[in-house]
């Protein structure tokens, strides 16, 4: 059974979303999908199932946001999904309303996917059509111009990967299980799986596991 997360696709629901997180912080029952106070979207969204965002966090352009399930995303967070185009005279939206009434945007790049279980730290932006992995994490003050794989550590201007969370045979198996799809029930079913030290469980030990457990 998939879990279903916020989707706001529909302008009008993204106005009124924007108009509550000026003055107070945003959480669904449904999706248990929590937003910081402050916080705004300029485009489509779709945020997984018990994510997290814990402060201001806001999005500009005309290109779609795609956050997965349980993510855990910090304060002062900056996406843009379409850029500029300079390939024209003028670069300004206002003067090109105004000369052409339409804008130009450099649409190369612009949605942006977060995958699921992914923390992103204090500070980041993230721009136009960058995809990171599931299981990443984001350095605070990161600048992401390229994407990031799967369970990967990246940080820095522009962002690196600088680590990987576990041994590759380990991201391997786990990346199987894909178990933030799974209902709330059966995560706390196996909370055993999510009492290992991934860093230094033999991958045979953590195979044998997972087919007793009947995960694999």
């Amino acid at each position: 059974m998939m879990i279903q997360g916020l989707i706001i696709t529909n302008r009008l629901k993204r106005k009124i979303l924007n108009l509550i997180l000026r003055r107070f912080s945003f959480y669904s029952l449904k999706s248990k999908v929590y937003i910081g106070k402050q916080s705004s979207f300029s485009g489509k969204v779709i945020i997984g199932f018990g994510t997290r965002i814990n402060g201001k966090f806001c999005v500009t352009g005309s290109g779609m946001l795609r956050i997965g399930n349980y993510c855990a995303i910090g304060k002062d967070i900056h996406i843009v999904t379409t850029n500029h185009s300079y390939a024209y005279l003028n670069i300004q939206y206002a003067l090109q309303l105004k000369i052409n009434r339409t804008i130009f945007i450099d649409d190369r790049k612009k949605d942006v996917i977060i995958g699921n279980n992914v923390w992103v730290g204090n500070g980041v932006i993230i721009l136009p059509g960058v995809e990171i992995g599931d299981g990443a994490v984001v350095g605070a003050g990161s600048v992401v111009t390229k994407n990031i794989p799967p369970y990967s550590i990246a940080g820095g201007n522009p962002a690196r990967v600088i680590k990987y969370r576990y041994p590759e045979e380990i991201i391997q198996i786990i990346s199987l299980l894909r178990w933030w799809d799974w209902p709330i029930e059966m995560i706390r079913k196996n909370k055993w799986l999510f009492e290992i030290n991934l860093t230094s469980i033999h991958p045979n030990d953590l195979l044998q596991k997972l087919r007793k457990a009947g995960l694999l």
